[in-house]
């Protein structure tokens, strides 16, 4: 019987594993390396039955829900438990979707802030709920009715003018239905990050093309996060000479490899792992960061997983620690050294090298012991 060992894990998910090996491997695995097994897609009946045959069936008894709690519980019950002046009915109520409105909306000051908090995520709720709520004594839930798309734009300005901590900001700006004007307002003194927002989201190309010129230049990192822009908003901000700008805009994958060169070439180092995320970055330009990385290690971690990364590049990627267990399992790795890195002492560097479809067939027997 073969045992779990690193390799023999990494094996059994490794997609050119030949038919005669798997089935074999199928038929000496013991009870942990067929949990492994079990999770393949190319599995036939027979192996499948197999496998079960070796993992104990567990019979769990289903939950009962209770019925404040279940959405198939009719609205005129949900009404009635409404009345009961219940705590854990009352939570349950506001955590269910089906509770009708009106009595959802009469927990809008409920004294226990769990029942409170549950209303926060509602978008089907009177106004005045959400401008009660915008008040709450609690931050959590202030916070997150700023981010609720139904919460009225007047409601929002008031919130922000009396809340100005980073948290109110960030929630604002989650927000799918905050004012534009809002979202510049408050951009420029808000941490965001490499993000697309919900309703740079849903802006249409004139409201775009008004957002990506303003002196604010997070606004327009903003704008460059999204991927379908029109082709002169792309050559807009791929000219802009602000590296944020250019960190948002080198992952979109429209970018020819000109483009994106341009990008890397002015911002130098600090676009090497946005650059290398980018699905259609070119393997010369990966070939060029992964020789210039030695001061940004994350580009290693991100080209060792990138599918067009050649294997020059991914040689490189091995002599950084993290990146090495993600190299190991690239297809585009030298076979030799995919043999070697089966060997590895890392078991997680091991592991994948195992499970690497480029793993020559005869060390896929060798490790079966066939």
């Amino acid at each position: 019987m073969l045992h779990h060992i690193p390799q023999l894990a990494g094996l059994a998910e490794n997609p050119a594993l030949p038919a005669r090996l798997l089935d074999r491997f199928v038929e000496l695995a013991d009870e942990e390396l067929s949990y492994y097994l079990a999770l393949r897609k190319d599995l036939t009946a027979e192996q499948k039955s197999l496998l079960a045959a070796r993992k104990p069936v567990v019979e769990l008894d289903p939950d009962v829900v209770p019925p404040e709690r279940d959405p198939n519980t009719p609205p005129e019950v949900l009404t009635e438990l409404g009345r009961r002046g219940d705590a854990v009915i009352d939570a349950g109520l506001a955590w269910n979707p089906a509770t009708p409105p009106d009595v959802t909306a009469r927990l809008v000051g409920h004294p226990v802030d769990f029942v409170r908090w549950q209303l926060v995520d509602r978008t089907d709720l009177p106004e005045w709920v959400y401008a009660r709520l915008a008040t709450d004594a609690m931050p959590g839930i202030r916070w997150d009715i700023a981010a609720n798309p139904a919460t009225p734009a007047a409601v929002l300005r008031r919130m922000v003018a009396a809340d100005t901590s980073r948290e109110m900001r960030r929630s604002l700006a989650r927000n799918p239905s905050i004012p534009l004007d809002l979202l510049v307002d408050i951009a420029g003194t808000t941490r965001i990050g490499p993000t697309l927002l919900p309703r740079i989201a849903n802006a249409t190309v004139d409201e775009l093309r008004g957002l990506a010129t303003p002196r604010i230049m997070q606004v327009r990192m903003l704008v460059a996060e999204r991927e379908d822009l029109a082709d002169d908003l792309i050559t807009l901000l791929v000219a802009d000479r602000d590296p944020g700008v250019g960190k948002s805009i080198v992952t979109n994958p429209v970018l020819t490899a000109e483009q994106m060169w341009d990008l890397v070439t002015r911002h130098g180092p600090r676009l090497y792992p946005r650059a290398a995320r980018n699905p259609n970055c070119p393997p010369d330009l990966m070939r060029h960061i992964t020789r210039n990385a030695q001061t940004v290690r994350k580009a290693y971690r991100v080209i060792a997983k990138h599918p067009r990364a050649a294997a020059d590049a991914l040689l490189l990627c091995l002599q950084d620690k993290e990146a090495r267990r993600h190299a190991a399992r690239h297809p585009n790795l030298p076979p030799h050294t995919i043999v070697e890195l089966v060997a590895d002492p890392n078991p997680d560097v091991a592991e994948a090298a195992a499970a690497n479809p480029s793993l020559p067939p005869a060390i896929m027997a060798e490790l079966l012991g066939l």
